[in-house]
């Protein structure tokens, strides 16, 4: 009984796995196409890919796997904690440039009804909102003092 529970329990995760891995797949297609729209360089598109990339194989399965989907309303807490955290090269720059990968990643989950209109302004405006203090996260943890904040 408690094997057949297991597996039932490992099937499920594998198909959830599979299904954002499918669901990735697609969307980065879909960020492609909207890139290339918008006559931006190789480089750029591979940059935007990037970044949505670690957002979401890396951090999105890093404690517990979250869909996309669920995503959205853990991009400050990627931002301001884990980003500045594992990744080496954060810096004022590249923490906007990510956000910025981010943005436009759920402005098409928006625009194909993935997310809700609703959610992405919100992601949107917290961003807005809240981009000065990740970036005073970042310079906290550049200068040592990051974990005395907290």
């Amino acid at each position: 009984m408690v094997i057949r529970k297991k597996k039932g329990r490992q099937r499920k995760k594998f198909f959830k796995i599979l299904l954002i891995f499918i669901t990735l797949l697609i969307l980065i297609l879909g960020i492609v196409l909207i890139v290339n729209k918008i006559n931006k360089k190789d480089k750029t598109i591979k940059k935007h890919l990037s970044n949505v990339d670690l957002f979401i194989n890396d951090y999105l399965n890093y404690y517990d796997i979250e869909t996309p989907e669920e995503g959205i309303n853990s991009v400050y807490s990627f931002l301001s904690g884990w980003f500045i955290e594992k990744c080496m090269w954060a810096t004022v720059y590249t923490t906007k440039e990510t956000a910025a990968s981010i943005k436009k990643f759920y402005a098409y989950m928006s625009e194909k009804g993935y997310v809700k209109k609703e959610d992405y302004k919100e992601l949107c405006e917290e961003l807005k909102d809240s981009m000065d203090e990740i970036l005073e996260y970042l310079d906290a943890f550049d200068n040592g003092t990051y974990y005395d904040m907290f």
